[in-house]
Order: C-alpha cells, then sequence, then structure tokens
C-alpha cells in the first residue's frame, strides 16, 4: 500500500490497527522523504534512524505493548533541538553543544514514548532562540510553501518538517511565538497549551512545549498522549487529563459562543494588508458558524508583551551568563545579543514584569468571562524578511506582537490557517481560550477547519 506523506495521524492510526501498513513501512517513507528534500529544507538536526528502527522492531516483538489503542502507536514524531532525548544529541544549534547528548526523556517525551510514538530526531531551530546567523551550527529552514524564504519563529525546523509532509506531526517550544508563528506561516496548525499543561524537566516562567500539526484532531490527538496534570494550579486537583480529541469532534451549538477582537491593539503595529484581510476572512466564517463577533478595547495587550520580553531576556542572560564569559567565540553574533540583552534588566524590572504578568492573567480572566473566546491575526506580516527589514517592528518584537501577550498570561492559544498571500506563503489567526479550556479551543477549531479548504492544501513542490 503507497503512504500517503500528508495522511492525518488518524488515517495513519486506523491504516496500520487495520494492518494495511506497518509502522517499520511508515517509517521508511518517512526517512526517504527527509534524505530526499531535507538538503536542501534544513529541517532536521538529527536524524535518529537508528533509534527509530530499533524502537519500531520493540514494539512489533511479541512481547512489546503493540498498539492497545493508543493513538500514537508506531507515528514518527520529531523534538524541537532544545528538549532532552535520552540518547539523542541536543545541539540548541550552536557548536558549544555540537556532541552533548543528555541521558534522560523530559517528562514529554517520555509520555510520547509510552502512547507509542516513533521519536524520528530532533528539529532545527534558532541558536539559543535568537534569530538566524552565520555562527549557527545549521543553516536556518527554509519554507516548503517557499524556499526562497526561511520559516519564521524558533521552532521553525518543526513547521517546515510538518508542512514539507517529512512528519506526521512535531512538538516546538513557545516562549513569545515560536509555535504559533512557524504554524500561521506553514498552513499548519499551532497549539500553544496552558502554562505547564505540558511538563518537561526545566520549565521556564513563561516558555510552554508547543505542538504543530497539520489538523486539529492531529494537534487534540498528540495533546491527548502529553499532557499531564501532575503540577496543576489549585482549580484542578487529581484531574484526569481529558480526551481531547473526543472533545475536538463532539458536536456544539457555536451560536452561544462569543468572539472578542481587540481591534485597536491590532492596528496598533504595522499590519500587512492582505494578512487583515485574511483575518477579515476567518472572522467571517466563525460568523457563519454561529459565533457572535463583538470589538473589545484591550490596549493592556501592549504592556503583556512588554512584560514576556523582560521576562525572556533576563531568563536567557540567566542561563548564557557563565557561558558568555568563557564560550564568547561559540555563540553567533545574534545569539550574543540575544543572550546578553537580559544584562541591562533590573531585578525591579523582572518583578515588575512578572506583576504585570499576573495582572494581566486576571484581566484576560475577566474578558473570557464575558466572551468565550479573543480572536488575533498570529503575525502582523507574512515573511521574517519584511518583519527583520522594519526597525520599528524588529526592535520591540513586533513580529511577536499578537503571540507574545498570552506567553506571560499563561492562556492556551491555537494558531489556525486562514489564507494564501502574494508570495506564496499561508496565514494564520488565533484563538484564545480560559485556561485548561484546550477541549473547547480544539472543538471551535475543528468545526472552522471543516468549514474552510487550508487543511487540504499542500506545498507543491513536496507533495
Amino acid at each position: 500500500m503507497q503512504i500517503d506523506p500528508f495522511s492525518s495521524i488518524d488515517e495513519l492510526a486506523g491504516s496500520i490497527a487495520a494492518g494495511e501498513i506497518l509502522p517499520a513501512d511508515l517509517l521508511t517513507m518517512y526517512l526517504e522523504r527527509i534524505r530526499r528534500h531535507d538538503p536542501c529544507l534544513h529541517a532536521f538536526t538529527t536524524v535518529a534512524e537508528a533509534g527509530a528502527r530499533l524502537q519500531v522492531a520493540e514494539s512489533d516483538r511479541p512481547s512489546g505493548k503493540g498498539s492497545c489503542g493508543r493513538a500514537l502507536f508506531g507515528i514518527p514524531i520529531p523534538i524541537k533541538d532544545c528538549y532532552h532525548v535520552g540518547g539523542m544529541r541536543t545541539t540548541f544549534n550552536s557548536p558549544m553543544f555540537r556532541d552533548w547528548v543528555p541521558a534522560e526523556d523530559d517528562i514529554f517525551v517520555a509520555k510520547l514514548r509510552g502512547a507509542g510514538a516513533i521519536l524520528l530526531g530532533k528539529l532545527n531551530l534558532n541558536q539559543f532562540f535568537s534569530i538566524p546567523s552565520s555562527g549557527d551550527l545549521f543553516p536556518p529552514p527554509r519554507n516548503p510553501w517557499n524556499t526562497d524564504c526561511v520559516t519564521i519563529g524558533t521552532s521553525s525546523g518543526a513547521g517546515t518538517a510538518v508542512a514539507a509532509g517529512l512528519c506526521a506531526a512535531a512538538l516546538g517550544g513557545d516562549g513569545g511565538g515560536s509555535v504559533r508563528l512557524p504554524a500561521g506561516q506553514c498552513n499548519l496548525v499551532g497549539l500553544k497549551p496552558t502554562h505547564n499543561l505540558i511538563p518537561y524537566k526545566n520549565p521556564r516562567r513563561i516558555t510552554d512545549i508547543g505542538i504543530l500539526a497539520r489538523t486539529v484532531m492531529d494537534c487534540a490527538h498528540v495533546l491527548g498522549a502529553v499532557a499531564s496534570y501532575a503540577s496543576p494550579d489549585e482549580r484542578f486537583p487529581d484531574a484526569e487529563v481529558p480526551h481531547y480529541a473526543r472533545l475536538a469532534a463532539g458536536e456544539s451549538d457555536l451560536s452561544q459562543f462569543k468572539v472578542a477582537v481587540p481591534w485597536e491593539y491590532i492596528r496598533s503595529i504595522p499590519l500587512e494588508p492582505e494578512v487583515e484581510e485574511s483575518f477579515r476572512q476567518a472572522l467571517e466564517v466563525l460568523a457563519k458558524l454561529g459565533l457572535h463577533v463583538y470589538t473589545v478595547d484591550f490596549p493592556e495587550l501592549e504592556a503583556y508583551r512588554a512584560a514576556t520580553f523582560i521576562i525572556l531576556a533576563a531568563n536567557g542572560f540567566t542561563q548564557h551568563d557563565q557561558n558568555l564569559h568563557s564560550h564568547w567565540e561559540e555563540y553567533s553574533e545574534n545569539s550574543r545579543l540575544n543572550a546578553t540583552r537580559g544584562a541591562f534588566v533590573s531585578a525591579a524590572d523582572y518583578i515588575r514584569a512578572l506583576h504585570v504578568g499576573d495582572a494581566g492573567r486576571a484581566r484576560i480572566d475577566g474578558v473570557l468571562e464575558r466572551f468565550n473566546l479573543i480572536a488575533l491575526p498570529t503575525s502582523p506580516v507574512v515573511t521574517s524578511e519584511a518583519a527583520r527589514q522594519n526597525p520599528k517592528l524588529h526592535s520591540v518584537g513586533g513580529n511577536a506582537a499578537y503571540t507574545a501577550p498570552f506567553n506571560v498570561t499563561g492562556h492556551p492559544v491555537v494558531s489556525l490557517p486562514c489564507g494564501m498571500s502574494s508570495v506564496g506563503l499561508p496565514m494564520g489567526f488565533q484563538l484564545v481560550a480560559r485556561h485548561y479550556e484546550e477541549g473547547f479551543l480544539l472543538n471551535v477549531s475543528q468545526a472552522y477547519e471543516q468549514a474552510t479548504p487550508w487543511h487540504t492544501q499542500r506545498p507543491k513542490d513536496f507533495a
């Protein structure tokens, strides 16, 4: 049976369960596509062929666990190259960590293994979460929709790999939009869940593990495998993780729900006209589905964005301070600048930013008591090149103006495809929900996805 590399996880899992395809054949198909396409795309930093084949062989043995109804059984999934996979190198795209191999899995990686997923390898990223530079260990990933453009965001390798059909889904990290931005630019679904819903060993104050996939249901399946209420907030003691795929697929009367659109804040950022038009069309789809769309005044989002970048800067400098002194030459020019800017953040600045985040969490909670969702574009620009060529936009992290506010507040956000630009790159928009309402968020997203054609489209050079 010929395997479509753009098949959904649902389709692949069904074919595996029915015996129509073998996990070994699925893995071979993806490995062949990586060999063929990745030399020009640069999505992967490590392809773990030997380890992946061993995982498949172990699962196929009579003593192995078998599928046992696990939605991710036999599905190859790679991980952003800043998270730990035991026995697989973690480079951060830096010469300093060229050969560093962690001994143990991150918590969410162990959960992926337990769900039967095959760990396909590690994905490219901007060195230490800066922007691409000549000193990076690997060149920046190219966007499969237009390979003249680099993929946006520090989880760029994940966006490239999923969009080009090199894997079924991928796990990235989102500290200011780094999952949602490549999802928006690669015609993917990108989910940043409630803060710390996906656990890992070294959680940051505002960074979360996120999921990139081609469909909402695929996101739901992966979230169901890796989410955990092991360390929830006090509202969810000993709660079981919901069945996100079932919630996403459920029938809902969307006419009872309201969507808030902060148009004044959206227009305060240099917004490209075709991005605004695609966002308007997405809102029209939501209205046709029955949701009620309202305009709200929400200027505080600017303060939440600023707080996110202050916290990121301080955390980054704290993490790199010693290595900057001892390994200065092993940092790229851009990652040096990115890491050292936190040296100018005072303790008072940092504490105030945390307080702004707490106030923002309460403020957005208040908005979401009156409305069920908040909607914004994913990015104000189509290409990362456009962001970097606009000093006003780039100097203040303007490319993440619509994503970053919700990192400091910890709310769950999904980016969904909503159009195709004049340069052939996709565009996306976001929906924000209340904490721990991923099931509802995915349900509305699924209804939107089924009412639009974007999830059926593929980059022609890689189809």
